[in-house]
């Protein structure tokens, strides 16, 4: 099995190559502008959501 996370966002991504997402967010509750440094289509998942499925995979079988 492999779990592969594309673009996680949420408490405690808001550093590295992929925190622009929460950094946006931040950014907006402020009313401050941010451009989102990459482009594309990708999935967002939230931080939590993303260690549920980690702590899932294992715990199965």
């Amino acid at each position: 099995m492999g779990l592969r996370p594309l673009t996680v966002y949420g408490v405690g991504r808001d550093f590295g190559l992929t925190s622009d997402p929460t950094k946006a967010m931040k950014a907006a509750v402020v009313g401050r502008p941010f451009r989102i440094r990459f482009g594309g289509r990708t999935d967002f998942q939230y931080v939590a959501d993303t260690a549920d499925a980690f702590i899932r995979a294992a715990n199965s079988d």
